[in-house]
C-alpha cells in the first residue's frame, strides 16, 4: 500500500508510531503535509516537504530508511513534519527525551530558531538545565496547577 494511502492513519497515530510503516523519512515529512487532507500529494506538497527537510538540514539523508535514524534525527524529522504545514504554533512534548546532552541542545536550538522566525513554540520538558540555558518564558506546572511563571529560569 503506498504511503499516501496510509496518510489518514498516520494523522491518527502520530509520527513516532508510524515509523514502522514508512519507507523513508522524506515520506514521513510529506505524509505530515497530506495527512490533514487525505489526498495524493501535489507539487506544492512536495516543495513544502523539501523545504522542511532543508530547514532541518536533512535533505541529503531523505532517502534513508526511517528505521536507521538516530533519536536526534527522528526528532528533527518530527519537527520537519510539523513545519511542513507552516503552523502558527508547535507543541513539542519532551522533544529531547532519550537524547544525549549535545543532541538535546541541538533540538532546542532548532526550536528556538523556529520561534525566532515567528512560530510560537511550546516545549514541555523536565530538563531543568536545558530550560535554564535559554532565556524564554517558563511556566512551571505542579499536579496540573500553575505553580510559577517567569522568564529565563526553571526556578521562577
Amino acid at each position: 500500500m503506498p504511503i499516501f494511502a496510509r496518510a489518514p492513519a498516520l494523522k491518527a497515530i502520530g509520527l513516532e508510531g508510524s515509523y514502522k510503516i514508512l519507507a523513508d523519512f522524506g515520506d514521513a515529512v510529506l505524509a505530515g503535509r497530506v495527512s490533514r487532507f487525505g489526498i495524493q500529494p501535489g507539487a506544492a506538497d512536495r516543495t513544502a516537504a523539501e523545504a522542511a527537510l532543508a530547514d532541518m538540514d536533512l535533505t541529503a539523508l531523505a532517502e534513508r530508511n526511517v528505521q536507521t535514524l538516530s533519536g536526534g534525527e527522528r526528532q528533527k524529522v518530527a519537527i520537519a513534519r510539523a513545519l511542513v504545514n507552516n503552523p502558527s504554533t508547535i507543541v513539542a512534548d519532551e522533544p529531547t527525551g532519550n537524547l544525549d546532552p549535545a543532541r538535546s541542545l541541538e533540538i532546542m536550538t532548532l526550536l528556538e530558531r523556529i520561534n525566532a522566525l515567528g512560530t510560537t513554540v511550546v516545549v514541555v520538558t523536565h530538563e531543568k538545565s536545558l530550560v535554564n540555558h535559554f532565556d524564554k518564558r517558563v511556566i512551571m506546572i505542579d499536579h496540573g496547577v500553575v505553580a510559577a511563571t517567569g522568564v529565563g529560569r526553571y526556578e521562577v
